[in-house]
């Protein structure tokens, strides 16, 4: 759980991380429900390069087979998002139970709305569902079942 809290509290990763109710960075922890996936991304090796973490996908069961996910990269990735999420839900399917994963995204973090868009469906809207700055956002919400993986473009 170490190498988790480190990956999220990074201070070029944590201002993404949660709302405006979250603890200090200091004070944080990460779930260490056993539930809970959390999955590295990998990068760097099929080339001869040094390995690095590009990123941490986690997954959290709302059901046996209704999974959510979180996709946090690190500061060190290269622009291969859209590969990496894809990958990691190919294996996620193929690895859990899950028959749909969904993500529920703050319209002003227009990277992750961006990556979702070419990695899953939106489906809708949660209206002033989350609150970062003092302000009150919507929540995009993604979604993509076994079986209908494909780039959104």
């Amino acid at each position: 759980m170490s190498l988790v809290r480190q990956i999220l509290t990074n201070p070029a990763v944590w201002p993404y991380v949660g709302d405006d109710f979250a603890p200090d960075r200091q004070e944080w922890q990460p779930n260490a429900d056993e539930r809970i996936w959390y999955v590295l991304a990998i990068e760097g090796t099929q080339y001869g390069g040094s390995p690095h973490i590009a990123g941490l996908l986690t997954f959290v069961p709302r059901s046996t087979v209704l999974w959510e996910i979180h996709v946090v990269f690190t500061p060190k990735r290269c622009t291969r998002g859209v590969y990496i999420g894809e990958q990691v839900l190919a294996w996620m399917f193929q690895h859990s139970t899950a028959k749909r994963i969904i993500a529920e995204i703050p319209t002003c973090n227009r990277l992750a709305v961006q990556l979702a868009s070419r990695t899953m469906k939106q489906y809708g809207v949660n209206e002033r569902a989350f609150m970062k700055g003092g302000i009150l956002r919507d929540l995009a919400l993604f979604g993509v079942s076994k079986g209908d993986l494909c780039r959104v473009s």
